[in-house]
Parts: C-alpha cells; sequence; structure tokens
C-alpha cells in the first residue's frame, strides 16, 4: 500500500493515470492533484485498486479523449472521497469522477469541472453514493451536467446540493439507472 499526506502531484502527462495509476491500495491526504494530463483516462488519478481520498483537492487535471478528468475509477475498483474538492477538471466523460466500480462520496464539492459529452461533476457508471455533498456549476455539453447516471447501475443520493449545473439534457441530473 502507498500512503501520501501533504504532497503535491503537478504537471504530468501519461496515456492514462497521469498523476497517479494505482494497481494496489492508495490513501491520499492533505495534499494536491494538479495540471496533468492524460491522452486517455485518468488525468489526475486512474485507479484499478483501492483508493481513499481525504481532505485534499484535485484540480485542473485532463482526460483529453477518454473519462475521468480528476478521478477515473474502473469497474471492479474502489473509492472513497472524503473532505475534499475536485475543480475544473476536463474529460470527454466524467470531468470531476468517472465512477466505475464502488464510489463513496462525503462532505466534498465538485464544481467547475467540464466534460466535452456527459456527466460533467460525476459519470455513474457503477455503485455511487453521495453524502453532503456540492455539486455545483458543472458543464456538459450533452448530457448530465451534474451527473450522469448510465443505464443499469445505482446511485444513492443524500444531503447533496446539485445546482448552477449546466448541459443539453439533465443539467442537474440525466438518469438512466435502475
Amino acid at each position: 500500500s502507498l500512503t501520501l499526506s501533504g504532497t503535491t502531484i503537478s504537471g504530468n502527462t501519461a496515456a492514462n493515470g497521469a498523476g497517479i495509476e494505482n494497481h494496489g491500495t492508495l490513501s491520499f491526504t492533505n495534499s494536491l492533484i494538479s495540471s496533468n494530463t492524460a491522452s486517455l483516462n485518468g488525468g489526475g488519478i486512474a485507479n484499478y485498486g483501492s483508493l481513499n481520498v481525504l481532505g485534499s483537492t484535485i484540480s485542473t487535471n485532463t482526460a483529453t479523449n477518454g473519462a475521468g478528468g480528476g478521478i477515473y475509477n474502473s469497474s471492479g475498483a474502489t473509492a472513497s472521497v472524503s473532505g475534499s474538492t475536485i475543480t475544473a477538471n476536463l474529460a470527454k466523460n466524467g470531468a470531476g469522477i468517472y465512477a466505475g466500480g464502488t464510489v463513496t462520496v462525503t462532505s466534498s464539492t465538485i464544481t467547475g469541472n467540464s466534460a466535452s459529452n456527459n456527466g460533467a461533476g460525476i459519470y455513474d457508471a457503477g455503485i455511487l453514493t453521495l453524502s453532503n455533498n456540492l455539486v455545483s456549476g458543472n458543464t456538459a455539453g450533452n448530457s448530465g451536467g451534474g451527473l450522469e447516471v448510465k443505464t443499469g447501475v445505482s446511485l444513492t443520493l443524500s444531503g447533496t446540493t446539485i445546482s448552477g449545473n449546466t448541459a443539453a439534457n439533465g443539467a442537474g441530473i440525466e438518469n438512466h439507472g435502475t
């Protein structure tokens, strides 16, 4: 396992996981991931294992032709984000977070992310739980400015404010889930 605390990861370029590509267990606390660019998935973090983000900022990362400008969580992976800010990330889908696998986001702010296609704040492609968050000011070119919920997946939402998002369809939430 890898534990990072008070760490800055910035200005990196890769096909996937430009800031960090995780295949194991990663804890990221009171840290910054910014200005990283992936040509495919996971501008900030590409997670294929177990990820815990606490009290951190993930900002201005890009997944140019893929998903998860801030965080890309693959199917089969698990991620927990708490007390963190995911802001100003860019991607085709899931600019803030691409939530495949199991993702839990608590007491966090997801704002100012831009997706050229769907799910600017969060693209739900797995099992997503949101508690006490702010999802605001995200912009999607097609649908799901705040949240895009894919067919056949689940979203549990409590105490979360979704406001001021923009999209051609489903500016707050675009739901196809079950």
